[in-house]
């Protein structure tokens, strides 16, 4: 990354742009349900881009923006998440990690974590 990128730029390009966050998703006990048919109009799902990005807050009152705040605590941000893995690899992660379920065309299916992760490890 360029030394004259902002601190704002450099924080943008973290984002590996995997689209989970623009899915309606739920924390129910200690899954993470993410709804996968209920994408933001916005979002092109074939590219995970979101087609209005520069004015996505404007646009999409759902849309929030992501903060070193929420890549520490949010929850809801699943573990394959860049931010997530940045905040892990500075170990200032401190949400619990939650068990992944991906619900597609009316069908739930668990994603477990990752052996090495840990099922039961809290950061």
């Amino acid at each position: 990354m360029s030394s004259s990128m902002s601190c704002a730029d450099r924080w943008e390009n973290i984002c590996s742009r995997c689209g989970m966050c623009c899915h309606e998703k739920v924390i129910y006990g200690d899954e993470l349900i993410y709804d996968m048919d209920s994408a933001c109009e916005f979002l092109d799902v074939l590219t995970n881009f979101c087609m209005v990005y520069p004015a996505r807050f404007r646009k999409c009152p759902r849309c929030r923006k992501m903060t070193l705040w929420k890549a520490m605590m949010a929850a809801w941000l699943p573990e394959s998440c860049a931010y997530v893995q940045w905040a892990r690899r500075h170990h200032i992660r401190l949400a619990s990690r939650l068990r992944l379920v991906i619900a597609e065309d009316g069908f739930c299916k668990a994603v477990l974590p990752d052996e090495d992760e840990g099922e039961s490890e809290n950061v």
